[in-house]
């Protein structure tokens, strides 16, 4: 595998991003009479009607200055307009991060940040109506590779100094 390879490394930082019932955590800063609101839909998911003024939905985090972390969110559906997730150094600022939400594209997209301050904030943003997002997740994650990793059972051959070598053998648990 040539790239990067990143490992979490710690707790969940966001709080309730599975909306299993609610969406208890989040502010919903809409401008009215747009919101950002909990669903039934896709098993409990949060639903961005922004046609009108934008649904803003937002959250703080403690991060550690300097330290990387990865975020995720899984667009469920989005049928009418592009949406965001953005991690700033205030809220609703998108200098750390941004992942764009496409139309018609359910997914999970990821990116990663670093971050320069304590506080951290992280924006799901949308125009548009009808935009389902669940499974929004950030934790600190650690570097172990950049370059070639190799992942095998029974040798590196190969391998040269600087490289990462992941062996693992075939047992299965259950």
């Amino acid at each position: 595998v040539n790239g990067t390879i990143n490992i979490q490394n710690g707790s969940e930082l966001i709080t309730n991003g599975t909306f299993a019932s609610n969406i208890t955590g989040w502010t919903d800063n809409s401008t009215p009479p747009d919101s950002a609101a909990w669903s039934a839909s896709y098993g409990g998911s949060m639903l961005l009607n922004g046609a009108i003024a934008y649904a803003k939905a937002d959250q703080s985090i403690t991060t550690v200055i300097g330290q990387k972390y990865t975020v995720s969110v899984e667009e469920k559906a989005n049928a009418n307009g592009v949406g965001y997730l953005f991690v700033g150094t205030t809220q609703g600022a998108s200098d750390l991060a941004s992942i764009t939400l496409p139309v018609a594209t359910a997914g999970i997209y990821t990116t990663t940040f670093t971050a320069v301050g304590t506080a951290t904030y992280v924006r799901v943003y949308c125009g548009w109506n009808g935009l389902y997002v669940d499974n929004i997740s950030v934790f600190p994650i650690s570097l172990i590779a950049n370059g070639t990793v190799f992942v095998n059972n029974t040798n590196s051959a190969g391998a040269v100094a600087g490289d990462v070598v992941l062996h693992y053998n075939n047992a299965i648990e259950s």
